[in-house]
């Protein structure tokens, strides 16, 4: 379960996922299974989820044949619901539940994201036998096609207020097996009855989780139609910027030139960690070479490449090649 206020941006979030899955690149630097994605829109219509598809790779460019793997289902102003009640309290699928289920099986989908889950509830959200029933519905879904499924959902007035998330009954938190939290709200710095300091700014939370522990946060920010992961520490200013840029990109050349696979995303071989060893210098540390790193692949000047075997393929940073003027001198 993904929660967050209209307009947070959940959707785009969620799409940056899909795109995430089926390129196999990170999702905010975390690391994800490559797999066929299925994203069902209750809420906006196709023409505006493929607009926010386009501003997403806009950034992060992926091959049509990777594109392909992602299946959008247009809902939007239609009657979504999988499953609704009988007067007994029992949970009755819908026909529309078994058409998303063969299509899953035929697209081998991996991940499944309903987009929101109060459109594809047919019950009472504050019951908690029926909230109860329709997520262990849902999977029983992800536990047929060995898929992950993921919805996303508004809190509740009081979820917003005590920061909880939590919409209706609370038997949505209990019921699910992990639960992420998006707010435009920093817990640390928040002021309690007013307005987010920086309107561009995310938090997404790990409000609940069976297998790591809960309360991780990842700081995020809005910039030009997608969310890119902000980096810890104060920004500096332009001129310390750019000497972190060039050192990172003098660094990562060098590795490149010996050899060294350096990665983007947190592991043993995290490149700003392991440039920041090579650089002989205090004055540029991890955390400047980290933002470096974020900028300098937004402006093209380094690139993602995949490589090894098929069935166990990583990730490298390799530094782009400079720009030479096409001007002949004479």
């Amino acid at each position: 379960m993904i929660g967050g206020d209209g307009g947070t941006g959940k959707t785009t979030l969620a799409l940056q996922l899909g795109v995430s899955c089926v390129s196999g690149d990170g999702w905010f630097n975390l690391p994800v299974n490559r797999c066929n994605v299925i994203y069902l829109s209750a809420e906006d219509p196709g023409d505006e989820v493929h607009y926010r598809l386009e501003q997403i790779t806009k950034h992060r460019p992926v091959p049509p044949d990777e594109l392909r793997r992602l299946t959008l289902i247009d809902l939007a102003g239609k009657d979504a619901t999988l499953a609704s009640f009988d007067r007994g309290g029992s949970l009755k699928p819908t026909q529309l539940s078994n058409q998303i289920e063969e299509i899953a099986r035929e697209r081998v989908a991996g991940c499944i994201i309903f987009d929101a889950v109060a459109d594809f509830f047919g019950g009472n959200e504050n019951e908690r036998r029926e909230v109860r029933a329709f997520v262990g519905f849902l999977r029983g879904l992800a536990m047929r096609l060995n898929a992950a499924v993921i919805f996303l959902a508004h809190p509740s007035v009081d979820g917003i207020k005590t920061g909880r998330g939590y919409s209706g009954s609370t038997h949505w938190n209990n019921a699910v097996r992990s639960r992420l939290y998006f707010t435009n709200r920093s817990k640390a710095k928040e002021d309690e009855d007013g307005p987010p300091t920086d309107l561009d700014t995310r938090i997404l939370e790990l409000a609940k989780s069976n297998r790591s522990r809960r309360g991780e946060q990842i700081p995020l920010f809005w910039l030009d139609g997608r969310f890119v992961v902000s980096s810890s520490g104060a920004p500096g200013n332009s001129k310390n910027d750019g000497e972190a840029d060039e050192l990172f990109l003098h660094l990562l050349s060098t590795a490149n030139a010996q050899g060294l696979e350096v990665s983007p995303y947190p592991s043993r071989s995290f490149a700003p960690a392991s440039l920041a060893k090579l650089s002989g210098t205090k004055t540029i540390g991890k955390g400047a070479l980290e933002r470096a790193m974020h900028r300098l692949i937004e402006q093209r000047r380094i690139r993602v490449e995949k490589f090894g075997p098929p069935s166990k393929q990583r990730s490298r940073l390799v530094a782009e090649p400079p720009a030479t003027s096409s001007s002949a001198a004479g």
